[in-house]
C-alpha cells in the first residue's frame, strides 16, 4: 500500500466508507468534547477504515495498522485526537492521514510504507545458499560426530579443595556459571534404570505416533527426561527461551522475540471488526481483520519453516559424515544421537569463523534473505522432501533391539514452551469453517475463534509432516492456554496426550534410598576419605535426603554447589543453599514494596556439630542465587492465597517426619512452582496437585511471615476463638505455639528478655520466692538424640526463622509424645494427647547457666462479658476478668506432672469408655431381671477395654515421669521434682492490655501455694510482653487494639438482643414463681468461656483468681445441689455461679451461671 502525500478530497473517495467513518465516530463518541478521554483501542476500527479509504483497496492494511499502533503510544497522540475532531467536523481527514505518515516515517522501528516487490526465489536457490554456508563447516561437524569436540568439562580448581582426582574423574560438563552442570551429567545413562526407562518409553512411543505435552512443576525433571529421550532417538531440540544453564540454540527465541514482529506487514495486535449478518457480504472491517490475520499466519509459517529447514540440513550433514563402519558399534549407548544432542544443547562446541551458534546463524540468514520471496506452502513441501530424505538414510534408520523395523521417526522437542505460549497473544486466531445460508445458496464462511499465542503457529508448522512427532514441555505457564493451543494446532493432524508422571525423589516408597544412592555417586569411596570425613559426609547424605525430599532440581542444585565447593564446607553449603532457596524474594518482583528483601531465608539448625558459623560468609559469596517460586503472582489470586496459607498452617503445626499430602484444586500452583503433579495424574484429574515438599512449605512460610499482611500470624489471630470438638483443641494453643517459637529470641529495646518478663510467677511457698534462674534470658531449643545407645545429643536453637525440623511440633499420638520427651525427634514443641493434660510442652535452655527446664502450658480462652465492656465504654471502672475458681483449679492440675494422664479425682482418664455405649447399656439394664447374652457380652467387652486402657494410661504416666526426670543438664534449684515450669496462659488480660497498665494482681501474684507436693513453680504468661513482641506483625498491635473494638461491637449486639428478649418474656417471668431445681442468681456477669456474640477473631485475657476464691482440695468437689455463694475478695460482690464446663446461660434479667456437678476432663481441651 502506498500512502499518498497528495491532498485527498472527501468527494474523490468512496462516499460509503467516509460515511461509515463518521457514523462510527458518532457512535463511539456522541459528544466530540469527550474524544480525548477515549481509550486508544476504542478508535481502532475508525483508524482502520480511514486506512481503507486512503489506500483505495484492501492491500497491505496491516501496515497501516502498525502505523496507528506507533502513533497511539507516542507523544503526538493528543495532536492526533485534535486533528481527528476537526476532520470529523469538516468532513476532511487529510491532516489525520498526514500525521500518521509523518509519525511512521520518523520512527526507525517501522520501515517506510512503500510497497517493495522482490523477485521470487526458487527452492534450488535456497538450497544452494545453504550449501555455501555449511560446506566450510563439514570438517568441524565431523569432529563433533567422532567425539573429538564435546561438551567442556568442569574441573576442580580450589586451592583448599579435597579429592581433586576423584572429582575430575566424574567428567561432569561445565555450565554457563562455571559450575558442574548436573543436567548434562552422564547423558543417556538413565535409560538403564528400569523405572525411568518405562517412563521414557511412554513419552517417546515409536509405535504410537502421538504428540505429547509433558507438564509438571519447575525442577521436576522435564528437561532431563527430554534429553534422555533424544539420546535414544534422533530428534531436534528447540527452546523458546534459554534457561539459567543457557541450554539450546537461540534460533527459535530470536524469531519469537525479534524477527517476527519486525517483519514487513506483520500486525502485532489484530484489529477489531464488525460482524455482518449472515445473509450480507463480509464487512469492510472484517476484510481488514482477515487480511491482517492471514498475513501474520503467512509470515509466521515462513519463518518457522526456515527454522525447520535449517535444522534438517544440518542434521542431514551430520548423518552423512557418520562412518558407515561405525554404525554397528554405536550399540545401546547411542553415541551418535547423543553427540547430535550435545551440539544442539551447546552449539558453541562448533564455534568457528565467528559462528557461535550454527543453527541460529543459518536460520537468521534464510529469514533475512528469502522470507519475502517464497510462500509458506513452498517451504512446507520442501521440508517434507528433506525429512523423507533423512529418514531414508541408513545412519538414521539404524537398527535398535526394540525397533526391529528401524527408527524412521523424527522427534521435535519443544522445551520451555511457556515463552511461546505467552508471546504475541493478540496476533493470531483459531479458524473454523461453517456453511451458512446466504440468499438461496449455502456459502462457506470462516468462523474465528479466540485469540491464540504464537505457540499455535509454531505447532502448525511442525505437525503436518509424516513420521514427525512433537513433544512439548514447559513450566510456569498457564496449562489451559498451552492445552488450547496444542489442541487447536493438532486437531487435524493427529492425536495429542498429556504426560505428568516425570518422577522425583519422594514419588515412590524407595525414594529416600534412591536419593541417598544418587548423592553417594558424587562422594569419594570410604577408602579415599580423609580422617573424620566419613561421619561428616554420612551425616550430610542423611540431611540432604531429609531436607530436600521431592523434585530432582532441589538435590541436583545442591550437588552442583557441593562439587564446586569441593567438599571443603559441605554442611555449611547445605545450610546456606537452603537459606537461599527459601528467601522470601521473587525474581519477578521489581520493587520491594513489602520490604521482604531484609528478611532471611529459613535456616536449618540441625547437626550443629558439623557446622562452623565462621565459614558461612565464604560459602555465601561463592553460591549462585536461585529463585524457584513465583511469589508475586499469589497476590493477584486471593482464593489461591487463602489455600496456600491454610496449607502452610497445617504444615507449620504438623507432625515431624510425616508430611500430609494436601490435594489442591489449583493447577496454577504447579505453574508457579509450589505444587506438583504426583504419579497417576492424567488428563482426567489435572486439578489434583499436591504440595508435599519440605522446602516448598518453608519457603511459603518465610514469604508469608516476611512482613506481609497475609501472614501466618494474621491467620492465627483470626481463628483465635475457634474450637475443634473433634480433636478437643482450641486455636489459642496454636497461636501460643507460633508465638513461643520466636518469643524467647525476641528483643525489646535491643535487649534479651528475662524469663520473669515473659512469665509472671506466683508464690512457690508461704513466702514470696522469686526463682533466681528466672532473672536470665532463655532460648527455646530442640533436643535430638541420635539413634543407638549413648547417641550424641544435638542441641539446636529455634526461632521464627530457624529450627532443626520441618514442622514446629511433634505428633499428637502417645508414641509421638513419648518420642518427643525422650528426645527422639528434632521438633521443638509437642502437642500432647488430649488426656495427658497440658496443651503444649517444650524445653528452655537458660542462657547464662546453660541449664534446661521443661515448660508445660495450659491455654484458656474466655470471652469478655458484655456488662464489663459497657462499663468500660461508659468510662466506669473496669473490673478484672477472672477465671472461675474451678476452671483455674483444673487448668493448674492439668500442668502438674503427677496428674498427667490422671483424672481430677485420681482415676485414670478413660477416653474409650467415656465415648462408648457401656454407661448407656448399664442404665438400660437397671430394673431388668436378667440380661440377654448379647448385652452381657457387650458389657464384658467394655469392662475389659476399660481395664486395658487404665493399665495403658498408668504405664504411660510412669513413662512420662521417667522421661521428664532424664532431661539432660536440667536446672534443679526451685524447679520441682522434674525441673518443670507450669504455665497457665489465660486470655484476655484487660488490666494489662485494654487499659494499658499493669497491676500486680494481673495474673496470679496473690495466688497461694497450690497443692503440688513436687513443688513445681507456677506462672502465667505475660500477654503485655507478648503484645510488644508481636506489635509489628500483621495485624499490627492486634493484642492491644483489636480486643476492645471487637468486644465493644459484640456487646452492642448482645445488648440489643437482651433488650428484645426482655420485652418478649417480661410477663412470663413476673408470673412464674416456681423455684428452679438448681439455684440461680441474676448478677453482673462473670467470665464466660462460650459467648455467642463474640466475633470469631476476638482476643481477650483473664486474670487468675485471687487467693481466697480457690479451694485446692483435689478430692473435694462442689455439691451441685447445695446453695453456694462465691464472693470476690476485692468487691465483696457475689460472683455468678457456673458449671464446671464454664457454661454461661442467659435470661431476660441478665446473664446467669449455673453450678453443676458434672465431671470434667483435666486435659484442657474444653473451650474455656
Amino acid at each position: 500500500m502506498s500512502l499518498s502525500n497528495d491532498p485527498v478530497s472527501v468527494t474523490a473517495r468512496d462516499d460509503r466508507i467516509w460515511a461509515k467513518i463518521d457514523s462510527l465516530l458518532a457512535e463511539i463518541c456522541p459528544d466530540l468534547s469527550d474524544l480525548p478521554s477515549l481509550a486508544a483501542n476504542e478508535l481502532d476500527l475508525v483508524i482502520m477504515n480511514i486506512g481503507v479509504a486512503n489506500a483505495g483497496s484492501d492491500a497491505d492494511h496491516g501496515r497501516w495498522y502498525n502505523q496507528w499502533e506507533v502513533l497511539k503510544r507516542g507523544p503526538k497522540y493528543a495532536e492526533f485526537l485534535q486533528k481527528l475532531k476537526h476532520g470529523h467536523e469538516n468532513k476532511r481527514y487529510q491532516p489525520v492521514i498526514e500525521l500518521v505518515d509523518e509519525t511512521v516515517l520518523s520512527n526507525p522501528a517501522i520501515q517506510p510504507a512503500i510497497a517493495i516487490t522482490l523477485p521470487k526465489v526458487t527452492i534450488e536457490d535456497i538450497t544452494r545458499r545453504i550449501t555455501e554456508f555449511l560446506s566450510p563447516l563439514q570438517a568441524d561437524i565431523k569432529e563433533v560426530v567422532m567425539g573429538n569436540r564435546s561438551l567442556p568439562l568442569w574441573k576442580p580448581t580450589k586451592p583448599k579443595g579435597k579429592y581433586k582426582d576423584f572429582l575430575a574423574g566424574l567428567k561432569i560438563p561445565l555450565d554457563s556459571r562455571g559450575k558442574p552442570d548436573m543436567l548434562l551429567f552422564e547423558l543417556g545413562q538413565l535409560c538403564r534404570d528400569p523405572e525411568f526407562k518405562e517412563r521414557l518409553d511412554t513419552v517417546f512411543q515409536y509405535a504410537l505416533p502421538e504428540h505429547k505435552f509433558v507438564m509438571n512443576t519447575s525442577g521436576s525433571g522435564k528437561t532431563k527426561l527430554l534429553f534422555e529421550g533424544l539420546t535414544k532417538y534422533w530428534g531436534l531440540y528447540l527452546v523458546s527461551t534459554k534457561d539459567t544453564h543457557n541450554h539450546g540454540s537461540k534460533d527459535l527465541q530470536n524469531i519469537i522475540d525479534f524477527t517476527l514482529e519486525n517483519a514487513p506487514g506483520y500486525t502485532k495486535r489484530l484489529p477489531s471488526y464488525i460482524e455482518s449478518p449472515p445473509e450480507t457480504p463480509v464487512s469492510e472491517s472484517k476484510k481488514i481483520f482477515i487480511d491482517c490475520l492471514q498475513r501474520n499466519q503467512e509470515i509466521a509459517g515462513i519463518q518457522f519453516g526456515f527454522l525447520l529447514l535449517a535444522r534438517l540440513h544440518i542434521l542431514r550433514m551430520f548423518l552423512e559424515v557418520i562412518p558407515v563402519n561405525q554404525l554397528a558399534a554405536d550399540g545401546p549407548e547411542n553415541k551418535f544421537p547423543t553427540r547430535w544432542l550435545q551440539l544442539q544443547i551447546q552449539p558453541s562446541i562448533l564455534a568457528v569463523a565467528g559462528i557461535e551458534d550454527i543453527f541460529g546463524k543459518l536460520t537468521s540468514m534464510l529469514v533475512k534473505e528469502f522470507s519475502q520471496r517464497i510462500s509458506k506452502t513452498e517451504l512446507l513441501q520442501e521440508n517434507a522432501i528433506q525429512l523423507r530424505r533423512i529418514q531414508r538414510m541408513k545412519s538414521f534408520r539404524r537398527e535398535l533391539p526394540e525397533l526391529p523395523m528401524g527408527n524412521a521417526r523424527l522427534y521435535v522437542v519443544l522445551d520451555e514452551v511457556q515463552k511461546a505460549a505467552a508471546e504475541h497473544p493478540y496476533a493470531f486466531r483459531s479458524v473454523d469453517q461453517k456453511f451458512i445460508l446466504q440468499g438461496r445458496n449455502q456459502v462457506q464462511r470462516d468462523i474465528y475463534g479466540p485469540e491464540r499465542p504464537v505457540l499455535r503457529e509454531l505447532l502448525l508448522s511442525l505437525v503436518p509432516y509424516d513420521n514427525l512427532t512433537v513433544v512439548a514441555a514447559g513450566t510456569g505457564v498457564n496449562f489451559q492456554i498451552v492445552n488450547d493451543a496444542i489442541l487447536s494446532a493438532t486437531a487435524k493432524y493427529g492425536t495429542y496426550k498429556t504426560f505428568t508422571d516425570i518422577g522425583s525423589f519422594g514419588s515412590v516408597k524407595s525414594a529416600n534410598a534412591k536419593q541417598k544412592q544418587y548423592i553417594r555417586r558424587f562422594i569419594p569411596p570410604k577408602s579415599e576419605l580423609q580422617e573424620g570425613d566419613h561421619d561428616k559426609l554420612k551425616a550430610l547424605r542423611r540431611r540432604v535426603a531429609s531436607w530436600l525430599r521431592g523434585r530432582f532440581r532441589f538435590t541436583a542444585g545442591l550437588i552442583s554447589e557441593l562439587l564446586a565447593d569441593e567438599f571443603v564446607h559441605p554442611h555449611e553449603t547445605l545450610d546456606w543453599y537452603y537459606t537461599e532457596m527459601t528467601k522470601p524474594i521473587d525474581d519477578s518482583e521489581e520493587e520491594d514494596r513489602y520490604g521482604t528483601r531484609r528478611f532471611p531465608g529459613f535456616a536449618i539448625t540441625d547437626n550443629r556439630k558439623w557446622v562452623n558459623p565462621e565459614c558461612m560468609r565464604e560459602v555465601a559469596l561463592q553460591m549462585s542465587p536461585r529463585r524457584t517460586f513465583a511469589f508475586s503472582k499469589l497476590r493477584d489470586h486471593p482464593d489461591t492465597m487463602r489455600t496456600v496459607i491454610y496449607i502452610a498452617r497445617l504444615y507449620w503445626f504438623g507432625s515431624e517426619g510425616v508430611i500430609s499430602n494436601v490435594n489442591v484444586s489449583e493447577t496454577i500452583l504447579v505453574q508457579w512452582g509450589f505444587a506438583r503433579f504426583r504419579p497417576g495424574t492424567g488428563a482426567q484429574n489435572l486439578d489434583l496437585a499436591q504440595i508435599d515438599e519440605p522446602l516448598v512449605f518453608l519457603a511459603i512460610a518465610q514469604w508469608l511471615n516476611a512482613g506481609r499482611e497475609e501472614s501466618i500470624h494474621h491467620s492465627l489471630t483470626l481463628d483465635m476463638s475457634s474450637h475443634d470438638p473433634s480433636t478437643g483443641r482450641n486455636a489459642l494453643e496454636h497461636y501460643l505455639a507460633f508465638c513461643f517459637a520466636g518469643l524467647f529470641s525476641a528483643k525489646i529495646n535491643n535487649r534479651d528478655l528475662n524469663l520473669d518478663e515473659i512469665f509472671t510467677f506466683t508464690s512457690a511457698s508461704a513466702e514470696q520466692i522469686h526463682p533466681e534462674w528466672a532473672k536470665q534470658p532463655a532460648r527455646l531449643v530442640s533436643l535430638h538424640r541420635k539413634k543407638g545407645p549413648g547417641g550424641r545429643l544435638d542441641v539446636s536453637p529455634v526461632d521464627w526463622w530457624a529450627r532443626p525440623s520441618y514442622s514446629l511440633s511433634a505428633g499428637r499420638s502417645h508414641n509421638a509424645m513419648l518420642k518427643f520427651l525422650r528426645h527422639g525427634t528434632p521438633a521443638p514443641l509437642c502437642f500432647p494427647p488430649e488426656n495427658m493434660g497440658p496443651d503444649l510442652l517444650f524445653v528452655l535452655e537458660l542462657m547464662h547457666s546453660k541449664k534446661r527446664i521443661w515448660v508445660a502450658v495450659q491455654s484458656k480462652y474466655q470471652n469478655l462479658p458484655t456488662t464489663e465492656i459497657d462499663e468500660y465504654n461508659q468510662g466506669l471502672p473496669l473490673k478484672p476478668c477472672l477465671l472461675h475458681p474451678e476452671t483455674m483449679k483444673k487448668a493448674i492440675r492439668s500442668v502438674t506432672p503427677r496428674n498427667f494422664f490422671i483424672s481430677q479425682v485420681g482415676v485414670i482418664v478413660d477416653m474409650t469408655i467415656r465415648n462408648s455405649h457401656w454407661c448407656g447399656i448399664q442404665e438400660r439394664q437397671q430394673g431388668k431381671k436378667g440380661e440377654t447374652p448379647k448385652e452381657k457380652k457387650k458389657i464384658e467387652t467394655a469392662r475389659k477395654t476399660k481395664e486395658t486402657n487404665e493399665q495403658r494410661n498408668l504405664e504411660t504416666h510412669k513413662d512420662v515421669l521417667a522421661a521428664l526426670s532424664e532431661l539432660p543438664d536440667r536446672e534443679l534449684e526451685h524447679t520441682g521434682k522434674y525441673s518443670l515450669l507450669r504455665v497457665v496462659a489465660s486470655w484476655p488480660d484487660l488490666d494489662g492490655l485494654v487499659k494499658g497498665r499493669r497491676q500486680t494482681s494481673t495474673l496470679i501474684e496473690k495466688t497461694p501455694q497450690f497443692v503440688d507436693p513436687d513443688n513445681h513453680p507456677l506462672a502465667g504468661l505475660d500477654f503485655e510482653t507478648l503484645a510488644k513482641v508481636t506489635a509489628h506483625m500483621s495485624p499490627q498491635d492486634y493484642l492491644k487494639v483489636r480486643p476492645s473494638k471487637a468486644l465493644a461491637e459484640s456487646a452492642k449486639l448482645k445488648r440489643k438482643a437482651n433488650e428484645a428478649e426482655e420485652a418478649d418474656e417480661s410477663d412470663s417471668d413476673e408470673a412464674s414463681d416456681e423455684p428452679s431445681k438448681k439455684r440461680r442468681r441474676t448478677l453482673p456477669p462473670g467470665p464466660s468461656s462460650v459467648d455467642s456474640g463474640m466475633q470469631p477473631d476476638t482476643l481477650t485475657n483473664a486474670t487468675l483468681p485471687p487467693p481466697s476464691d480457690i479451694d485446692m482440695d483435689f478430692d473435694a468437689d462442689a455439691d451441685a445441689d447445695a446453695e453456694t455463694e462465691i464472693r470476690s475478695p476485692e468487691t465483696d460482690e457475689i460472683v455468678p455461679e457456673r458449671d464446671d464446663r464454664g457454661t454461661a446461660r442467659e435470661s431476660p434479667a441478665g446473664l446467669q451461671w449455673e453450678v453443676s456437678d458434672e465431671p470434667e476432663s483435666d486435659s484442657g481441651s474444653e473451650h474455656d
